[in-house]
């Protein structure tokens, strides 16, 4: 069956490697690299908007 899922604080320290009773602190800001793996192919404002079509109407 579904195992219940919480997305609440607790699971935000227990991603950022707090425990429930870790102090509030904000995120390092050294050079270390982040515990997650960031996405291979990440694109900015500036790039979507270059591949954008000017020349397509809009849905009817």
């Amino acid at each position: 069956m579904a195992t219940d899922m919480k997305f609440g604080p607790e699971w935000l320290k227990a991603l950022s490697g707090g425990g429930p009773n870790a102090p509030a602190t904000s995120p390092p800001t050294s050079g270390a690299p982040p515990k997650y793996k960031l996405s291979e192919y990440r694109y900015g404002r500036e790039e979507m908007l270059a591949l954008f079509n000017h020349n397509l109407k809009p849905p009817e």
